[in-house]
């Protein structure tokens, strides 16, 4: 049996993400879910042994990105999807994508 912290909430979003100090070699790729905890996001590169990752979240109702770090702490075998939960993120900024998209 699966047990979540949070609710999942289907988000459809931009995402670009690097390791951090990496910046210039930047990813982009999009969201399929989103939570409190974390966001799912699908796979373009996988950074083998990457832990830690910078994020910017293009939220459909906000003009600005939302800058986040985050961990990768799950990936499929197929590498297509990941699991990233934040370690640092503006809540307002989070709490108003989730309450946008509930």
């Amino acid at each position: 049996m699966e047990r979540r912290k949070f609710v999942r909430y289907e988000v459809l979003c931009k995402v670009k993400y690097w390791k951090p100090g990496n910046a210039f070699r930047k990813y982009s790729t999009q969201s399929f879910n989103i939570s409190l905890g974390g966001i799912g996001i699908k796979l373009n590169n996988l950074f083998v042994g990457a832990k830690e990752l910078d994020l910017l979240i293009y939220a459909p109702f906000q003009r600005l990105p939302i800058r986040a770090k985050g961990r990768l702490v799950w990936h499929d075998e197929s590498n297509e999807r990941a699991g990233i939960q934040f370690t640092n993120i503006p809540w307002t900024s989070l709490k108003t994508l989730i309450r946008q998209s509930a």
